[in-house]
């Protein structure tokens, strides 16, 4: 695993444009989080990441949250998804959430109305726990 975290740390200079993960997080969560954010801070346009054995919940990376260059994201992951206070997906076109479950409505809420360019959202097996109306942005 340091290996990865190096090889993305050290090799800072140059843009990525694809970048996919899958792994088993088996608890702790934080060098899955710190290889996403290296992989952000190198302006990644297209960024899958499906986890698995992951305890509880995952929160996403704030860094990842607010990426400006990021086209396309498709997350799937058995867990509940904590999102940080602020999204900003500005340049997110493309959305996949797949086999994530939201303890509330506002989290949704919270991801769809910072996606002002979105083109395609596809949700497959998604749960939410207290589901409300849910709206999205025009």
């Amino acid at each position: 695993m340091s290996f990865i975290k190096r090889a993305l740390v050290l090799c800072s200079s140059s843009a990525i444009d694809k970048f996919s993960l899958k792994c088993n997080v088996l608890g702790d969560s934080s060098p899955v989080k710190s290889w996403i954010t290296a992989v952000v801070r190198r302006n990644v346009h297209c960024c899958s990441i499906m986890l698995d054995e992951i305890p509880d919940s995952f929160s996403l990376p704030y860094s990842l949250s607010t990426s400006a260059t990021m086209n396309e994201l498709f997350l799937e992951m058995q867990c509940v998804l904590s999102l940080p206070p602020k999204i900003n997906f500005s340049s997110l076109e493309i959305l996949t959430l797949q086999d994530v479950t939201f303890v509330e409505s506002h989290s949704t809420q919270l991801i769809f109305s910072s996606c002002s360019v979105l083109r395609e959202l596809f949700l497959d097996e998604c749960n939410w726990v207290n589901p409300k109306v849910m709206t999205l942005p025009h």
